[in-house]
């Protein structure tokens, strides 16, 4: 990896980008997680857009994430710093009150842009953030990003306690980020609509505004260029409560996962397409019933409770 970023870095930014063209082109040509993007694309856009639009789409999606790539590697040393002084930041004044009032912050995300910019640009202006996010496989790469992460004292919470740990932070009045968009196991998730379809999502940032009372904002990082970012947060979600946990957890889920696909939809080349959103399915309402136990039997017993 070290040799990998050394080696882009050679050309200078304006061969940065050159060779990430040109590598986007040849992933796309060899259809490397190309069925999983047209698939995808498909799935959430395929009534509203025609097939060459759809392919288009999936070209510039390729662009996007190979020049998100040759940006982190530039952003080693120095690197980083010029290309955070291009980031411009909007809708970060309520934030900022809502923790001057020693309220904790929720701040969902997603896989979209070059979200790894998020947290550190807000460090370096504001102050630390916590982070939740799934360690990879290969525990060398995944050191050397928390490291990246780390910079102007962002944390990443380990993922052993990592919910005691979050309640911690946020009744504390610190700030969480969250990437909410990826695919989760049955047991894990709860479905929601995400593009019209039901997709199994991470509940987390409901229960802990529900559990807390902290505040929720979504936020996300636009590319107006290569190396230039407007990183834009939006207005404070409400926190829907009705006294029914499970009812609850579902109701808010959704709201922060329509912020994601709002975001998506203003500039659908900047998401991860090739990641399978959709991939846990529901289970069919008649295997469901056959299955149950007794009606408000969990519930009673408290099983749908954290």
């Amino acid at each position: 990896m070290r040799a990998f970023v050394s080696a882009i870095n050679a050309p200078g930014e304006r061969g940065t980008l050159a060779l990430a063209g040109a590598a986007a082109n040849a992933a796309f040509a060899l259809g490397i997680r190309l069925q999983v993007v047209r698939e995808n694309l498909t799935t959430a856009l395929g009534d509203e857009m025609a097939p060459e639009a759809l392919d288009d789409l999936a070209r510039r999606n390729y662009r996007h994430w190979f020049t998100t790539v040759a940006e982190w590697a530039r952003t080693g040393g120095r690197g980083l710093e010029g290309i955070l002084d291009r980031t411009e930041v909007e809708g970060d004044g309520p934030i900022l009150d809502t923790l001057a009032q020693g309220r904790g912050v929720i701040i969902v995300t997603a896989h979209f842009g070059h979200f790894e910019l998020m947290p550190l640009c807000w460090a370096r202006r504001h102050g630390p953030v916590n982070l939740v996010v799934r360690p990879l496989d290969n525990h060398l790469l995944d050191r050397m990003l928390n490291r990246f992460r780390s910079r102007y004292g962002c944390r990443v919470l380990a993922r052993r306690g990592i919910v005691r740990d979050a309640i911690r932070c946020l009744r504390a009045g610190e700030m969480l980020g969250v990437l909410i968009d990826q695919n989760m196991v049955r047991r894990e998730g709860v479905f929601v609509d995400f593009f019209g379809k039901p997709a199994c999502t991470t509940p987390l940032p409901a229960l802990l505004a529900l559990r807390t009372g902290a505040a929720v904002f979504p936020g996300f990082i636009i590319r107006e260029a290569p190396f230039r970012h407007r990183l834009v947060f939006g207005p404070e979600i409400p926190t829907i409560e009705t006294g029914t946990f499970r009812a609850d957890l579902e109701a808010n889920t959704a709201q922060y996962t329509q912020a994601v696909e709002d975001a998506i939809r203003s500039r659908p080349d900047h998401w991860l397409w090739m990641h399978r959103r959709w991939r846990t399915r529901p289970i069919p309402q008649e295997a469901r019933a056959s299955t149950a136990g007794p009606v408000g039997a969990s519930e009673k017993s408290g099983a749908n409770r954290p």
